[in-house]
């Protein structure tokens, strides 16, 4: 339901409620039972997704290795206006259990008042990380974490 929304970005930054989107032409996109992919114009990024029953697999392949990062946005739901989109986390904790490996607990109340936990394992250890954080930092709220890897093109 959107809850996590994971984005592979390359070049500047753009830290805004609704900055998380690109182009794709038709053309470069195709979906089987259990694959999507897709050609991310804006990034220039090939996504590749699949899923079993409790976890998503996702790679990007990024066509310009030199700006490779992945924005993560644990605030992420649907909202038609900034105040909505900042005031939906209740409480958020992150940890890296070591380089490649980040765990996470978000209490929100998107669309109804919930609890999530994740796991996110990347295949190589991550060299940056950038934590945004949402409006009210007494409930610990890390809204967004901005990852980035080595000068590889495949992540």
């Amino acid at each position: 339901m959107g809850d996590i929304l994971v984005m592979p970005v390359t070049g500047t930054r753009a830290r805004a409620w609704d900055a998380y989107r690109s182009h794709f032409p038709k053309d470069k996109e195709a979906a089987t039972p259990g694959y999507y992919t897709v050609e991310l114009t804006d990034p220039g990024v090939k996504a590749e997704l699949t899923a079993s029953p409790h976890a998503a697999l996702h790679r990007y392949t990024y066509h310009n290795a030199d700006s490779a990062s992945v924005l993560i946005d644990l605030q992420h739901g649907p909202a038609w206006n900034e105040n909505q989109y900042h005031s939906q986390v209740q409480s958020c904790e992150t940890n890296w259990e070591d380089a490649q490996t980040l765990t996470g607990h978000v209490r929100n109340s998107v669309w109804v008042n919930q609890d999530y936990f994740f796991v996110m394992k990347f295949n190589r250890p991550v060299i940056d990380t950038l934590y945004a954080h949402g409006r009210n930092r007494k409930k610990g709220n890390v809204s967004s974490l901005l990852l980035t890897w080595s000068r590889e093109r495949n992540c």
